[in-house]
């Protein structure tokens, strides 16, 4: 009897075999959901050994790796642990502990700032770029050891994006604080600058004398182009296209048609 060995009758075979068949697939693709990386969490009990060797381990068309014998290269736990697989959980619960103890130490490390305050709005310059002043900066400015005892009230840009002032509450010494944070300069930083502001105090000083004589706000635009002629002779500014060419119009004294 036919029909006993395959589990259905002879004439119901096509459609019996393509209702598997659809059945195979749709396990199949949960199964390969399932092992995707991409798309699993690291997490303990959820990546398991078969993502990892799908990251690390097979080849791109899923084919386990051979040497230049052409024999298959055994996978090995331990040499990707590090450790015995044996002891996983052992280290596992040393590396939670680390984290706790780490966490900690970032938390003594780093300003206490409002919850509740938007940083990643208020560190981010129109054109969706972060300001140069940002949140780097301002764990630089405030020192370690007045970290622990300072609590954010208010903060806000006094010339955005290059400085904002930011307002602590002590509760160590119940009082305000008030930070100005600009742009940290490590110390070569430092050092350039120096070097090019004395250079700029020259300039000025034996320049044109309508620097002294002019008013605040031509001082100004002297100082400024004084900077940009220091900066682009060091070859660390590039001036906008838009005024290289106009003054690349100037000095050809051709005028725009009236």
């Amino acid at each position: 009897d036919p029909e006993e060995y395959l589990d259905c009758h002879p004439v119901d075979v096509a459609a019996f075999v393509g209702d598997r068949g659809a059945h195979a697939k749709n396990l199949n693709e949960q199964f390969e959901a399932f092992c995707d990386p991409e798309t699993t969490p690291v997490v303990k009990g959820v990546w398991l050994w078969e993502h990892y060797k799908r990251e690390y381990y097979y080849e791109d068309d899923g084919a386990r790796p051979r040497d230049s014998a052409g024999e298959i290269v055994p996978f090995d736990g331990e040499a990707a642990l590090g450790f015995d697989p044996d002891h996983i959980e052992n280290a596992v619960a040393r590396a939670g502990q680390r984290a706790e103890e780490l966490a900690a130490v970032v938390d003594e490390r780093t300003v206490d700032v409002d919850p509740e305050f938007d940083e990643d709005a208020f560190f981010s310059s129109v054109d969706g770029t972060t300001t140069l002043a940002n949140r780097y900066d301002l764990e630089k400015a405030v020192p370690v050891e007045k970290k622990t005892h300072f609590r954010e009230v208010e903060r806000y840009w006094v010339n955005k994006p290059y400085a904002f002032v930011i307002i602590f509450h002590s509760v160590k010494e119940n009082e305000k604080k008030y930070y100005v944070v600009e742009p940290h300069l490590n110390r070569i930083e430092d050092d350039l600058t120096e070097f090019l502001t004395n250079k700029l105090r020259t300039a000025i000083k034996y320049g044109d004398d309508s620097v002294v004589e002019g008013g605040r706000d031509n001082r100004g635009r002297v100082i400024e182009a004084e900077t940009y002629e220091l900066l682009s002779r060091y070859d660390l500014y590039d001036p906008p296209a838009s005024a290289s060419a106009a003054a690349a119009a100037g000095d050809d004294g051709s005028t725009a048609d009236a």
